[in-house]
């Protein structure tokens, strides 16, 4: 799943576990309890490009920003930065100073 949110295609799948975290209804792609309701959601994103278009640039932003070791990284180096300053406060390194 998150390997085809990485390629920018809005996911189908059951309303389920690791699914369910994976896949934000309406957003990234749909989720269902039964057969008949993913061939309905098959159906609308065939009859709906756009809509297809955006979700799918949705579930890859999803995926980058939830997913991607790039973002753990990120992350952890943050709180490694954080540590080492005197006044203990989080460093955003999105938008801290490069040399």
């Amino acid at each position: 799943m998150a390997e085809a949110m990485w390629k920018a295609k809005p996911v189908i799948g059951g309303d389920v576990g690791g699914i369910r975290i994976q896949a934000v209804n309406h957003q990234t792609g749909f989720l269902v309890n039964t057969p008949e309701g993913a061939a309905s959601r098959i159906r609308y994103l065939l009859t709906h490009r756009e809509r297809l278009l955006e979700m799918g640039r949705k579930a890859k932003r999803f995926i980058l920003e939830n997913y991607l070791l790039t973002r753990h990284l990120r992350e952890y180096l943050s709180v490694m930065l954080s540590i080492r300053s005197k006044e203990h406060k989080r460093i955003d390194l999105r938008t801290a100073p490069t040399e």
